[in-house]
């Protein structure tokens, strides 16, 4: 699914060679785009990228571009690759607000 400048911040590009991979579920966020890790059980079946629809219990939810189906995977074989803008927005609001601090 080919991204949308209107409503992604690119964080690294999901074909390059060094990618950044995940080390921990604080580093995700709801409809954060990501890319998966070579290896992987979805990665050797031709998904190469998704979505995230949730944080449950110790994994990541991703529904895979390719497939479309919702899958759960460890955060460490996931990388961040675009944040959509609203939600960095919103996020940044809450972080500066005197109630937060």
């Amino acid at each position: 699914m080919p991204l949308d400048d209107r409503f992604y911040t690119a964080v690294q590009d999901p074909q390059g060679d060094d990618l950044a991979y995940a080390t921990s579920l604080a580093d995700f966020q709801l409809a954060d785009r990501v890319a998966l890790r070579p290896g992987t059980t979805w990665h050797n079946a031709g998904e190469r990228t998704g979505m995230v629809v949730g944080v449950p219990g110790g994994y990541v939810r991703i529904v895979l571009d390719g497939s479309g189906k919702k899958v759960r995977l460890r955060c460490n074989d996931l990388a961040v690759t675009a944040c959509p803008n609203r939600c960095r927005e919103v996020t940044q609001a809450i972080i500066s607000s005197k109630d937060f601090q």
